[in-house]
């Protein structure tokens, strides 16, 4: 049976043209700030500052990352529970794990593209009812990076380390978040009007889309109200909390001043560089973002570069391992799932 959300497909999203201009882009952005990077650092002295991390310090930074992860599993998990109520764990686990491993190796967030299209019959639902999920854990994850650097950057003024004529881009920062605190609160409402309406909301729209964007507005609705909207908020914090306390953990390992500021002001500035057009993986402007989170440290350019290489190969390699694994075991398991979907 059809549903309403499968004639949205990746090439009526993205024209060919368009992509390839967004992947040439994105590796010239890369090319640019890694070969700044390569300018400025001597990587002899680099390479060392990484052999000087100890194993203990590594060990402890992917026990954080495993528990941060494990915390945005459980986020998927809960959203898709509410539009697909039999999907087990060990779906929503594979699904998250392979759509990263993809955004790691593949150009413009494939992996993104994969949850919603690919995996559809995997979990069970239309990708008109998956996309506005993900849609809405982008949005917390950019909320809490948000108000994280914003903590941080006061905290960094109170000690010292940054200028005080920061201190009104921080609090703006952090009153932004609060807005958008605030409108979340009375978002499910306003989206559950909405989606009452019916079709006739977006009169504006092409008729194709109409049933799929209040399907869209509906699944929204049912995220922001109640113990769900807590949920979702609570497993966010927690799986920043952990990501930034990987951070933290391999900022004490080099030595840096005041590692936690140093680790959770890295986590926030070089996660929310990854928004900027980049190659596969992120490379160039998460490394280009911690050198200069943990340089406000008194970090060396070489440590800080240390620094920025191995917490993005710890980020990178383990995960794009797990997620490759999993996506074997979701093509295997492909074939022989229906798809369904839930209004």
């Amino acid at each position: 049976m059809s549903q309403a959300g499968e004639s949205i497909t990746p090439e009526v999203l993205a024209p060919v043209w368009k992509r390839r201009v967004k992947i040439a882009a994105g590796i010239t952005v890369s090319a640019l700030f890694l070969g700044l990077i390569a300018t400025r650092i001597d990587v002899a002295r680099a390479l060392a500052s990484i052999r000087a991390v100890s194993w203990h310090t590594l060990t402890l930074a992917t026990l954080m990352l495993a528990c941060g992860y494990a915390a945005k599993i459980a986020r998927w998990h809960v959203m898709l529970v509410s539009i697909a109520p039999r999907v087990p764990w060990t779906v929503s686990t594979q699904t998250l794990l392979a759509s990263v491993a993809l955004n790691n190796v593949l150009p413009l967030r494939a992996g993104d593209v994969a949850r919603v299209f690919a995996f559809r019959k995997n979990i069970g639902a239309s990708a008109a009812s998956i996309l506005p999920l993900l849609v809405l854990e982008r949005l917390l994850d950019t909320a809490m990076l948000v108000v994280l650097a914003a903590v941080v950057t006061i905290a960094m003024q109170r000690i010292g380390v940054v200028a005080a004529n920061l201190s009104i881009i921080a609090y703006l920062a952090a009153a932004a978040f609060t807005g958008v605190i605030l409108l979340t609160l009375v978002a499910g409402p306003l989206a559950r009007h909405v989606s009452k309406r019916g079709d006739d909301t977006f009169a504006w729209a092409p008729q194709a889309l109409r049933g799929p964007m209040n399907q869209a507005i509906g699944i929204l609705a049912k995220q922001l109200r109640g113990r769900q909207a807590v949920a979702l908020f609570v497993l966010t914090a927690l799986a920043w909390i952990f990501e930034g306390a990987m951070l933290a953990t391999l900022a004490g390992g080099f030595g840096f001043a005041t590692p936690v500021l140093a680790g959770y002001f890295a986590c926030a500035l070089a996660t929310l560089a990854t928004l900027v057009p980049s190659a596969p993986g992120f490379f160039g402007t998460f490394h280009a973002a911690a050198i200069a989170a943990v340089s406000l440290f008194g970090a060396q350019t070489d440590d800080a570069a240390a620094f920025a290489f191995l917490a993005h190969g710890l980020l990178w390699l383990p995960l794009t391992i797990c997620g490759l694994a999993c996506l074997a075991f979701l093509s295997t398991s492909n074939s022989q799932r229906p798809a369904t979907g839930t209004s």
